[in-house]
């Protein structure tokens, strides 16, 4: 009896390779740095701000009082609090934040935009429109904005929180 021939493990895997939804996934990882790094580069040439800074800036800007705790910070940008700790720290040297104690809690840290902060933002902000209108909006604008940020919440709700257990996976929101 002749012996059965295993398939390569290149052949066994081509399979996965060409599922559609892995293919749609990587298409958005791969945009999504592309983008960024195209971003983060334009940014530093016209400004001196990388795109991380800049992000900073606008989530603490857009936030309750222009300010958060370390923790939330880390999770708007979607940092660990090791990261957002060096980030903060570099925004304090640029003299762009400062740390200041809640009120209502002298234990806790809230991160605040200093008014050099809001002054550099407010530069950085037409270049930062300028690319991304060239990197984002111009190419996708057959389709709706409202319904691409839809979709993009979707995917990723905020406050994000993947709960994965063995072979099942859901996402948890504040709203569920």
């Amino acid at each position: 009896m002749p012996e059965s021939i295993s398939p390569l493990p290149s052949e066994r895997c081509a399979q996965f390779a060409s599922d559609e939804r892995i293919i749609t996934a990587g298409k958005l990882f791969s945009a999504t740095r592309r983008l960024s790094k195209a971003l983060d580069q334009h940014l530093i040439a016209t400004t001196g701000l990388s795109l991380a800074i800049y992000e900073a800036l606008v989530h603490l800007l857009r936030s309750t009082g222009s300010r958060l705790t370390m923790g939330e910070l880390a999770g708007e940008l979607a940092l660990t609090t090791g990261g957002a700790t060096r980030l903060v720290d570099r925004l304090i040297e640029r003299n762009l934040v400062t740390r200041v104690h809640c009120p209502h809690d002298r234990r806790r840290l809230h991160i605040e935009v200093t008014g050099g902060g809001a002054d550099a933002l407010e530069r950085a902000t037409p270049h930062y429109l300028e690319a991304l209108d060239c990197l984002l909006i111009d190419p996708v604008a057959s389709f709706s904005l409202p319904n691409l940020n839809e979709a993009f919440e979707r995917i990723a709700p905020e406050p994000f929180q993947p709960e994965v257990r063995s072979s099942t996976f859901s996402i948890q929101t504040s709203a569920t």
